[in-house]
């Protein structure tokens, strides 16, 4: 089994110097694929799970300022991003990148696109996502969509009683994904800073077959989401925790 990862990868330019190309400055959420391979995930009853689309809805994304830095140092070093102080003296600064965002896991793609985003040089120790459900009211989500009112909207295909099956699952729910790295990666300027996902463990704890027996398939489609009960019932649960688990933070 492949370690397909999911990254959030922010190209850094060298800041203080000229800056007037910016194309090394980007931001990306996907599901990385290894040899070219589509991204699977097994669930607990051995049954592989091959993802054909991932959407996933951020309110927005939010850094610990890299390591002696202050927002008043990076006023003017921060593009598509901005710097916000803590309402406590206990609160650490954060950089903030405001959605709502809806990224496409497998093509490596986000609307609004994040690719002019730029962040200064310097050591990160924690990168947290905000997920939430997505709203045709808040701009970037369709109404009827598979993200209508979804915070995680995944497609996979699979084996059932012999046959091709289609899995289509829809979670609906608020959590913080917090990466942390102990000791921090430091990223030097023209560097990324990637914050990873192992897909590939998110269905470990789940029975999502025996949640699919108990449904009724239309053209071999089975639909999970907040309305199943039964065997289906605590898969938005293990999917969040597994999420929050299976992060860390590093750099290319």
């Amino acid at each position: 089994m492949h370690n397909y990862r999911i990254h959030l990868a922010v190209s850094v330019l060298a800041l203080g110097a000229a800056c007037s190309d910016s194309s090394g400055a980007g931001i990306s959420v996907a599901a990385l694929k290894q040899n070219d391979a589509t991204p699977v995930a097994m669930d607990s009853a051995g049954t592989a799970f091959t993802m054909e689309q991932g959407l996933l809805h951020l309110r927005h994304i939010e850094l610990d300022l890299p390591s002696s830095r202050s927002c008043s140092d990076l006023a003017d070093q921060l593009v598509g991003a901005t710097c916000h102080n803590g309402n406590t003296a206990s609160d650490e600064a954060k950089i903030r990148i405001a959605g709502p965002i809806v990224v496409d896991l497998v093509a490596g793609t986000s609307t609004p696109s994040l690719a002019d985003v730029v962040i200064p040089d310097g050591t990160y120790r924690r990168v947290d996502l905000r997920v939430d459900d997505g709203l045709p009211s808040q701009g970037v989500v369709t109404p009827g969509s598979p993200l209508d009112d979804n915070a995680l909207a995944v497609i996979a295909t699979f084996q059932y009683e012999g046959a091709a099956a289609t899995l289509d699952l829809r979670l609906n729910f608020d959590e913080d994904i917090r990466i942390e790295q102990p000791g921090g990666v430091t990223v030097a300027a023209g560097e990324d800073l990637v914050a990873r996902f192992a897909i590939a463990n998110w269905l470990g704890s789940v029975d999502l077959a025996a949640c699919v027996a108990t449904l009724t398939p239309d053209a071999g489609r089975f639909v999970v989401d907040d309305r199943n009960d039964g065997a289906c019932m605590g898969i938005e649960d293990t999917v969040k925790r597994t999420m929050k688990e299976s992060g860390d933070l590093s750099h290319h």
